[in-house]
């Protein structure tokens, strides 16, 4: 009876912030003014950065708004100016967070990306947005050296720590400029920051985002994250993907939090023994992540200042949930969002936890089912997960792209191509993809990138990717292949397709699953029928004729 009086309190509290929240969206925004300018003045941490060394370097908000300032004077002198688009190929260095808060006071595109992309990933991308700047590190300077001769609009490469091949060196540069710029004021539907997010068929796309997405980010950051500006928040997202902006940038620092980043690989020991030494009081991990640190002795490590978790970015096991509960006291509160969409449905303080559900709408968000017809679905009926289009951290668009930005709308909903339904009392399952996009890890992955660089190979004739699912990352990319005559398959084979995938494109994008067919299922017109692998692949069916 408590715990049900319990939820009940939740549930009205909840009911009360949704029908008392207003956007009050500011006719202009410059997250650079807005929000770190408004923080240094209190003179906040706001960012720890450890490298694998063991070294740490401190920012508080008055050094992040001088430096930003710096290099925005560097970036005009060059001629970078508003609406153009500036690249970012960097780690988890602070590098990144000047790069991308210089950029937006000059009204500038943001547009980060991976830095473990190859230089024809990379190339796409600076290409397809017209970059006119990219700032890299040193080991990403030698992949922009490779291709930059294809890149005509590319005008300016800035590098950390190094000013080889005619590259401006970022520190030496930037120390000279004055700390006084008078930032760009931005109207909230203009363009700050995109990001490319990989489809089911084609080159990724590019997802560009506007001021008015910056500011919603905080909404995400209070409802969900439970942020406030005494808390230290931990996340090993990458620099070139929206969580990082979620978790590890534009959400924390809406909230004055200080955000905590690892310039490493994950290592579950190392995550723990970080959450420990920094006493951080929120974990951001995708659920991957949260596995792999319940396989050490937890009882080794002080979490006592541990006090929220979130995950997401996969399906999420409620067994996991329940397992990390049991041996932190901390339960995970799970979240749905996508490029697109940015965090819009989520487990909250203000809700009771339904293991297994993404929750309820974020406060100022509307969420809905649809039918097949395009009609919003019944309760428990199944259908595709859609966010109406007013929702502010909607994407602008996709870049080029009017066609396919078009056809993601429905009756005024924004359609997600996830499917799920929505339970009795409103919260919302998610089911499965409804397209062809792999979640690894954490890592959204078009099955066409792959296929692309499988099918470089002098083995391959055919190859169609699909996921298959893993105890660990939850789905790993699995390759079907049809070899070309004079080529058997073998064990040899396989490493051979996996190191040579690797060295062509990012390596999680590469096929730790490989089978091999005589012929793949296809469609009158010639099409692949991925479906057809995937249904068989989930189901654990016998395997198609011809496979190996």
């Amino acid at each position: 009876m408590k715990r049900a009086a319990q939820q009940g309190v939740h549930t009205v509290e909840y009911e009360q912030l949704v029908r008392s929240f207003k956007w009050n969206i500011p006719p202009e925004f410059n997250f650079a003014t807005d929000v770190v300018d408004y923080w240094a003045a209190n003179d906040k941490l706001a960012l720890i950065c450890e490298d694998r060394d063991g070294g740490q370097r401190h920012f508080n908000f008055g050094e992040i708004s001088r430096l930003s300032q710096q290099l925005a004077h560097v970036l005009a002198a060059l001629g970078i100016g508003e609406g153009d688009r500036i690249a970012t190929v960097l780690p988890r260095i602070p590098e990144w967070q000047l790069s991308v808060v210089a950029a937006l006071r000059l009204g500038a595109v943001v547009v980060p990306c991976p830095d473990l992309l190859r230089p024809t990933d990379i190339l796409y991308r600076l290409s397809d947005a017209n970059a006119r700047a990219v700032i890299v590190n040193a080991p990403n300077l030698e992949k922009i050296e490779t291709i930059r001769a294809q890149c005509p609009e590319l005008e300016t490469v800035i590098c950390v720590g190094s000013s080889r091949g005619g590259a401006v060196d970022f520190w030496s540069t930037l120390q000279v400029q004055t700390a006084r710029y008078v930032t760009a004021r931005r109207g909230v539907d203009t363009p700050a920051i995109m990001y490319y997010s990989s489809g089911t068929t084609g080159r990724p796309k590019g997802v560009l985002l506007s001021q008015r997405a910056l500011y919603a980010w905080r909404v995400q950051a209070e409802h969900w994250l439970d942020l406030d500006a005494d808390d230290i928040i931990s996340c090993s997202s990458g620099t070139g993907w929206a969580f990082a902006g979620t978790a590890v940038l534009f959400g924390p620092w809406s909230r004055g939090a200080c955000a905590v980043m690892y310039d490493g690989p994950f290592d579950p020991e190392h995550r723990l023994s970080l959450l420990a030494r920094h006493r951080v009081s929120i974990l951001a991990a995708v659920p991957t992540e949260l596995r792999m640190m319940l396989t050490q002795d937890l009882a080794r490590y002080d979490l006592s200042h541990l006090r929220h978790v979130v995950t997401g970015g996969e399906r999420v096991n409620p067994e996991l949930l329940e397992r990390w509960h049991m041996a932190t006291g901390v339960m995970p509160y799970e979240g749905y969002g996508q490029t697109e969409t940015l965090i819009s449905c989520a487990n909250m303080k203000s809700l009771p936890v339904r293991r297994g559900s993404t929750g309820k709408p974020l406060p100022g968000y509307r969420m809905t089912v649809l039918d097949e017809s395009g009609r919003e679905a019944d309760e428990g009926v199944t259908g595709v997960l859609a966010i109406h289009a007013q929702c502010p951290s909607l994407m602008v668009g996709y870049w080029w792209q009017p066609d396919k930005t078009a056809a993601s709308y429905r009756s005024g909903w924004f359609v997600t191509g996830d499917l799920g339904y929505r339970d009795r009392d409103g919260y919302f399952w998610f089911v499965e993809r409804a397209d062809d996009i792999i979640n690894s890890a954490g890592y959204r992955i078009g099955p066409s990138d792959v296929e692309m660089a499988v099918l470089r190979h002098a083995a391959v004739a055919e190859c169609a990717v699909i996921a298959s699912s893993d105890e660990l990352r939850g789905e790993v990319v699995k390759a079907v292949i049809v070899l070309r005559e004079g080529f058997e398959p073998s064990d040899e084979l396989i490493d051979s397709i996996q190191r040579f995938v690797k060295n062509e494109t990012a390596p999680y994008m590469y096929p730790r699953k490989i089978e091999f067919v005589e012929a793949l299922p296809k469609t009158e017109s010639g099409k692949v029928r991925r479906g057809e692998l995937r249904a068989r692949e989930r189901a654990g069916c016998p395997r198609l004729k011809g496979f190996q």
